[in-house]
């Protein structure tokens, strides 16, 4: 029998996590309903054997692919590739499910034939600040098309998996920040779309390491580009995602930011240049959305990518 669901869990590391995260599947009451695919993404820690003992608990819906490791969207590719569900679903090994709004969600699924559902999720932080519940606020159980969506949400996503497999969605390896990437290829390939004020996912900010973090960026600078020139591209280019130029637009400012919060060098200024012009003459509907400030930085003389990198470092305390 067909599951209704397949969920995709990236795992690195994460063996002071994943046991939480499989419980709040597995507690759920509907893990009959739910094909649960953890990929180990080789892992040096205790990661593999807490995913075994759960495939031994129930090897009929928890199941391992170990690897060797190729990033987060290496994790996605093989189990997009491994999955049975009727829908897809991602879930990084240091977060989890709402447990206890399962088998409501598990429901709509079953009853649903829209080729993506979008979920509201929390954002938990490990600082001890208050959970963020974020609303996506699209009309309730009216099924819309992709050019309605205004904003980008990895954690809200569940795409149909044949939809998936059919239009070949695969992601870059060896990578960071995929997630987007993930969330555009995703709703390029489908063509009707429902929402549900059902809170699914928990998001964990905050951890050491985490990938959004600043310091991580700017580690993985070149990884950040890589998916910028990925993604900007595949929102303008498509006839379905008119309502993400501003977003995009606010991708490409990011990636500014971040290089100006490196410290000024020929290099930098270099990389700027040339981002700029990447934007510029492949994306022109995106420089055109892009604040003023950073239409400057594209082309700026010394003295105010100067200015601006310092004031940003200023802002992100990496002095």
């Amino acid at each position: 029998m067909e599951k209704t669901l397949t969920v995709s869990v990236a795992a690195y590391n994460v063996e002071k996590y994943l046991e939480k995260t499989l419980n709040s599947i597995m507690l759920s009451g509907v893990l009959g309903d739910m094909e649960v695919i953890v990929v180990n993404d080789g892992s040096k820690d205790g990661t593999a054997a807490i995913a075994e003992k759960f495939v031994q608990k129930d090897p009929d819906s928890f199941k391992i692919i170990n690897k060797n490791n190729g990033g987060w969207g290496s994790t996605v590719n093989a189990a997009i590739e491994a999955a049975t569900g009727k829908y897809f679903k991602l879930l990084d090994g240091d977060d989890w499910f709402e447990t206890e709004n399962l088998a409501e969600f598990i429901d709509k699924l079953k009853n649903s034939e829209c080729d993506a559902v979008l979920t509201d999720f929390t954002k938990y932080f490990d600082s001890g600040e208050s959970p963020v519940r974020i609303t996506l606020g699209y009309p309730t159980n009216d099924v819309f098309a992709p050019d309605k969506i205004t904003d980008i949400a990895m954690h809200a996503l569940t795409v149909k998996t044949e939809v998936l497999k059919k239009n070949g969605v695969k992601l870059l390896e060896h990578c960071f920040y995929t997630d987007l990437e993930f969330f555009i290829r995703s709703v390029s390939a489908a063509e009707t779309i429902i929402y549900y004020p059902i809170c699914v996912y928990c998001y964990r900010l905050g951890r050491d390491g985490q990938s959004v973090s600043v310091k991580s960026v700017l580690k993985h600078i070149d990884e950040h580009e890589k998916v910028m020139k990925t993604v900007i591209p595949l929102i303008t280019s498509s006839k379905k995602l008119g309502n993400l130029i501003n977003k995009a637009s606010r991708l490409a400012e990011s990636h500014i930011y971040y290089l100006a919060a490196i410290k000024p060098s020929k290099e930098v200024k270099a990389r700027i240049k040339n981002y700029g012009r990447f934007i510029k003459n492949d994306s022109p509907v995106v420089y055109k959305n892009m604040s003023l400030k950073y239409r400057l930085v594209v082309g700026a003389p010394y003295f105010l990518y100067a200015y601006v990198s310092n004031k940003k470092r200023k802002e992100l305390n990496l002095d």
